[in-house]
Formats: structure tokens, C-alpha cells, sequence
């Protein structure tokens, strides 16, 4: 049916993709036809130590004299690619620091009381968000090596290192509450297993966090975020299944559809799709609607618009073009395709521009997408996501 292929990269881009994976916590390996396969092997990192890349003054127009100025007192430290508002003269290029990213959840200590912005204490972890201060967007939170003498580290003794410190300090992931209105996510009640381990579970990290990788002449697929729940659909020697993030999903009895991960599967075509086709693979989406999410998009029911099917048995991700083509002429919809091959800017500033815009899922055209994917014409386990600022602006 197809014609399945690896084109290996060239040693100038596996040193680069290589630095700038490994350094995020990916590993690389070596496949059939010495081809390099890059893979995460681990959650994501909220807190490592960097290094201060850049700082830079902030200008911003004063409203009341209608003249540009130069803060006083905070100035904008960078990062690889991520931007942070940090005290004026706190930190110098080349020093190391303690880096917190957005959506950290941090427990209230002595070294970070500040944040609570003169607040009582009331016992919950403190979330760190986007924010834009004097017009500057900041993104996370830098801290000195100092603060970890607290947890038992000698801080003459710390460097970048590529570890993540979130269980030491306490720091843990802000995940949105579940939106169960309109029926059963699916979680209480309906689990059948763990998510299936023939299956990899999607992510993409934060080009902020690669910006390396936009040295390589790669060409990318670009298609849109969509804001909902992950949703896996798989055929495996004989059965059909439905997955969360995290877990398999008991397939209903009769036609009492509780789950919404079902419901979705079965509503988009899907599973339909899967019993007649027979193939061992596993298809890999955004659940949204109603319920979901806020249902942003205003839809009126449960749908699933695919990014990815990987093929169980090869171990192995479809091309943008494999992809495409066996969904040919079906009724199942896939994330709305920005760039079918688009080789990116070198400026992770130029990347964040193309993130911004207005979503064409759903009927919702005010909406702000959440962002941008970008994943890699004929090597599909290449992929990172480039989040708009003005979405992360506006969440609550």
C-alpha cells in the first residue's frame, strides 16, 4: 500500500538535533540503515539550570507622556529561546540559574514569597504563567543557584547539568481541571488498563527549549494545535481500542456511550475506520467538543481531529504523505494543515510570530489558536510545537 521510508540526516544536522535534543531530555539511537531515531525518555523538565544567554533593557511607552522609556528597576534575561523579566542587575551574561518554567506549580517558600504579590498564604502551590510586564512577555521564573543550599546542595558545585530538580524542590505540573459537564471523561469508573506500552505516548517539547534546531535546513509539516484532550484509537492484532493521556478506556456495552474518549472515536469515524481496515496501528488526536476544554470551538458534539498514526509493528510513525493517504476519501478529520513542507526561519522570534493567529477549528473564528506543530516531512519522530503568546496571555 505504501512505499515506507528513513532518510537519514546528514552529520551536520545530527550534531545539532543531537546537542540540542539530548541537552531536553531525549535520547538518540541508531536504527536499521544507521539512521538516527530520536525519542523522549522522560516528562517534561519544569526545573534545570541554565545559563543567562542575554539580558537586555525593557522600553515601553509611558501612557501619560507619550514617550518610549527604559524600566528602571527589571530588565528582560533570555534563555535559550524563553524571555524572563528578572530584577535589574540580579543576574550577569554567563551565570548560572535555576530555571522554572510555565505551568510550574511551586509550594510557597522564604525564596519565593515575592510571588505571592503581598497575599496571605493560603497553603497552595504558587502557578507560574505568562505574563507580559512594562509590554515585556516573561515566560517562567529564574532564580539564583542559592536558592538550592536549602534542599542540600553545595552551590559552588551546580552547573547546567540537564537534570530536573521539580521533586526536590516540591515543584509540580499545572494540569486544567477535567471539564465533566455533558457525560463521563471517562477516568472514574471506565478504566480498562494502563496506556498500552506498543504505543508511544504523543508530546512535543517547546521550541524555546530546541532552538537549535531551527539551524537545520529541515523541511516541516505545520499544522495546528488543537486545544482538548489527548486521544489514542488503535487496531492491534484483532482488537479496537481508546485511550486518555494516560489510560485505556473500557469500550461501551450497548449503545450507553458514558465516555467521552469513546464517543469522540466513535462520532469522528474512527473506529469504524479501524475494524475495517484491519491494520495494526494506533491513531493519535485531539479529543474536543463539547465538554471539553471549555469546548472553545463551539462545536455541538464530540470529534477527534488526527495528528499522527504510528504503525505498531514497524515502530514507527507514518509520513505527512503516508498519513494523508490512507485517510484519502475517509470522513475522519485531521488537524488543519498550515505548510505541507516548510523549511523555518533561524529566528525563534520569526517561529513565535507564525504561532499567533486565530483558530480554523470549529466556529469559534475569534478564538486564538493555542499554537503551532511542526513536524518533520519524512523523519514524523521529529516534531516540536512552537504555543501563542497572546493564547497563554488570555488563560485564567
Amino acid at each position: 500500500m505504501f512505499n515506507f521510508f528513513f532518510i537519514g540526516f546528514s552529520k551536520y544536522q545530527d550534531r545539532l538535533l543531537e546537542e540540542s535534543y539530548m541537552k531536553n531530555g531525549f535520547t538518540t539511537k541508531i536504527v536499521g540503515g544507521g539512521n538516527t531515531k530520536i525519542t523522549n525518555n522522560m516528562e517534561r523538565k519544569l526545573v534545570t539550570i541554565r545559563t543567562i544567554g542575554d539580558i537586555q533593557p525593557i522600553s515601553f511607552l509611558n501612557k501619560e507622556t507619550g514617550e518610549m522609556e527604559v524600566a528602571s528597576a527589571i530588565e528582560r534575561a533570555s534563555i535559550d529561546g524563553w524571555n524572563v523579566v528578572v530584577k535589574k542587575n540580579e543576574f550577569q551574561v554567563g551565570d548560572y540559574c535555576v530555571y522554572f518554567e510555565i505551568d510550574s506549580l511551586i509550594p510557597v517558600k522564604p525564596w519565593n514569597e515575592f510571588l505571592l504579590k503581598g497575599k496571605p498564604d493560603n497553603g497552595k502551590p504558587i502557578r507560574l504563567k505568562t505574563i507580559k510586564l512594562c509590554g515585556q512577555i516573561s515566560q517562567g521564573l529564574i532564580m539564583p543557584l542559592s536558592i538550592l543550599a536549602d534542599y542540600g546542595f553545595i552551590v559552588d558545585a551546580l552547573k547546567e547539568d540537564g537534570l530536573d530538580y521539580s521533586k526536590v524542590i516540591g515543584v509540580e505540573k499545572y494540569e486544567p481541571p477535567e471539564d465533566n459537564s455533558g457525560g463521563n471523561f471517562g477516568n472514574s469508573g471506565h478504566k480498562k488498563g494502563n496506556f498500552p506500552a506498543f504505543i508511544p505516548k504523543t508530546d512535543q517539547e517547546r521550541i524555546q527549549n530546541t532552538p537549535a534546531i531551527l539551524k537545520s535546513p529541515l523541511k516541516y509539516e505545520v499544522t495546528e494545535k488543537g486545544e482538548g484532550s489527548s486521544i489514542t484509537q488503535y487496531f492491534y492484532n484483532g482488537v479496537v481500542g481508546v485511550c486518555s493521556r494516560n489510560q485505556e478506556i473500557k469500550r461501551p456495552e450497548g449503545d450507553l456511550i458514558e465516555s467521552k474518549f469513546w464517543q469522540g472515536a466513535i462520532n469522528s469515524g474512527i473506529v469504524d475506520f479501524l475494524e475495517r481496515k484491519k491494520l495494526n496501528i494506533a491513531i493519535q488526536g485531539e479529543l474536543v467538543g463539547p465538554g471539553v476544554q471549555g469546548n472553545i470551538y463551539k462545536l455541538n458534539e464530540l470529534e477527534v481531529y488526527v495528528y499522527d498514526i504510528y504503525l505498531i509493528d514497524e515502530l514507527r510513525y507514518l509520513t505527512a504523505k503516508e498519513r494523508i493517504e490512507l485517510l484519502h476519501g475517509e470522513p475522519i478529520k485531521h488537524v488543519p494543515i498550515i505548510h505541507e513542507e516548510f523549511v523555518c526561519p533561524e529566528n525563534i522570534e520569526d517561529v513565535l510570530a507564525m504561532a499567533e493567529g486565530k483558530t480554523v477549528i470549529g466556529n469559534n473564528p475569534n478564538q486564538e489558536r493555542e499554537g503551532l506543530v511542526f513536524k518533520c516531512v519524512d523523519m514524523p519522530h521529529i516534531s516540536w510545537k512552537a504555543i501563542n503568546n497572546n493564547y497563554l496571555l488570555k488563560q485564567k
